[in-house]
């Protein structure tokens, strides 16, 4: 499971549509209902109690999740800001590592400019990693964060 697949969920349970979240997220539909549909299975569990044209209902093991993941990502957020935040208040930069297949998801970017807008004062230093080299980093203190897709 990715973060992506959790903001995808986030965005359908809050929209009740496929096509509204899609363009929240600015992805197409159709690969959106596919990562959810291997979401759910991947889980066991349907996440839509009813899909149809004029959008969806989501089930209570869907909701259930979608809070859950709220929570997820809301903390996600709050350590990369807090890590640029510890940087800002110290006048240093904030070296943050990424797998580079963020970029093409659109979620490296979008982070970024979330933390330059609330901290203008932090001179981030993006380094594009392997998961690998991201926990190296980490560990070795390299980095202040990392963000990745994959299986850490």
């Amino acid at each position: 499971m990715e973060l992506r697949h959790l903001r995808y969920l986030v965005a359908v349970a809050d929209e009740q549509h496929v096509g509204r979240a899609a363009a929240r997220l600015h992805v197409s539909p159709s690969p959106l209902s596919r990562q959810l549909h291997e979401l759910e299975e991947e889980l066991g569990t349907p996440f839509a109690r009813a899909r149809r044209a004029r959008g969806i209902r989501t089930s209570e093991a869907g909701a259930t999740f979608a809070d859950d993941a709220r929570a997820i990502l809301s903390e996600v957020d709050r350590a990369v800001g807090q890590a640029a935040g510890g940087n800002a208040r110290r006048g240093r930069a904030s070296a943050i590592g990424f797998v580079e297949s963020g970029s093409f998801a659109g979620l490296i970017p979008t982070i970024v400019g979330a933390l330059r807008h609330r901290h203008p004062g932090v001179t981030l230093e993006l380094q594009p990693l392997t998961n690998d080299e991201l926990r190296l980093a980490l560990r070795a203190r390299r980095i202040t964060a990392a963000l990745t897709f994959g299986l850490f």
